[in-house]
């Protein structure tokens, strides 16, 4: 019975246009989507939608942030995922905030579970991996290459959140004598007229550091605002995140005789499952 009521939710499609990423407007859903922070963090995604907000310090790796959408930052990574699995797949604010307790569950564990996998399938280390970088995070390109085919989404897309101060650079501080370091509020970046020098001068500024703590949430705004329908590849992936939904349900109550919500050891039993399931080599998408 439960295996039919949530595969029901995944046969019900039609074609939409998917909002182009990277071009942030404050939202009326904009507190929706707060609620749903607030939920994800609850359930699964305590770490992994934890962007860690960005420094920099030196006019290299602010170049390297606004030149292109280098896809080795991990909140660009991140970025990709969540629109992936909301926009490429069609659920929205509306699927993520549903009054029915049954599919508000199964949209919420899609949107950690498949942010999970592709993430996975790039090899990109999470944050508290030893490996993980904020600003140089691993990444298989190929891997990258071949889910955008699978969204028909460019691989050239935008995927930086712009919305912040200096179109999503972060604020520039500079530090004060007896006062610490002070935000330069309300001043865009110019690198001719802010730089990382020792000392400021009559026609340049001097800055110690630019920090993008606005991009922490950022991956919200990835989220499709009002959906038209499951897409052809939304189908597939809302598909397997039921599957794996119901299979570390049942296995970990299998497991443990006890019941999900009741039990401790079973739902650690659940998590553990899950943590299997996302790093098998066997995609079932």
């Amino acid at each position: 019975m439960l295996w039919a009521t949530c595969s029901g939710i995944a046969y019900f499609f039609s074609e939409f246009s998917a909002f182009m990423p990277g071009k942030y407007r404050r939202r009326q859903t904009d507190d929706a989507r707060e609620r749903i922070v607030m939920g994800l963090y609850d359930n699964l995604g305590d770490k992994l939608f934890c962007t860690l907000a960005g420094s920099y310090n030196s006019t290299a790796a602010v170049d390297k942030w606004r030149n292109s959408c280098n896809m080795t930052f991990y909140q660009n990574q991140l970025n990709f995922a969540v629109w992936c699995v909301s926009s490429g797949c069609g659920v929205s604010v509306e699927h993520l905030n549903t009054s029915q307790n049954l599919l508000l569950s199964v949209y919420k564990f899609h949107m950690c579970y498949q942010v999970r996998r592709i993430l996975q399938q790039m090899s990109c280390p999470l944050p508290g991996e030893s490996l993980f970088n904020t600003a140089d995070n691993h990444i298989n390109l190929i891997a990258y290459k071949k889910i955008c085919n699978k969204f028909d989404v460019d691989s050239n897309t935008d995927f930086r959140f712009k919305g912040g101060n200096s179109g999503g650079l972060g604020t520039m501080y500079n530090y004060a004598t007896r006062m610490g370091y002070m935000p330069l509020t309300g001043k865009p970046y110019d690198p001719c007229r802010f730089q990382f020098i020792p000392q400021s001068t009559n026609t340049v500024i001097k800055i110690d550091y630019i920090s993008q703590s606005e991009a922490v949430d950022g991956w919200m705004q990835f989220i499709l605002e009002k959906s038209r329908g499951f897409t052809r590849a939304g189908i597939i992936r809302i598909d397997d995140s039921i599957r794996a939904y119901v299979y570390c349900i049942l296995g970990s109550q299998a497991q443990t005789r006890s019941n999900i919500m009741k039990s401790l050891e079973c739902q650690q039993n659940f998590v553990d499952l899950l943590e299997s399931d996302v790093k098998s080599l066997f995609f079932h998408s």
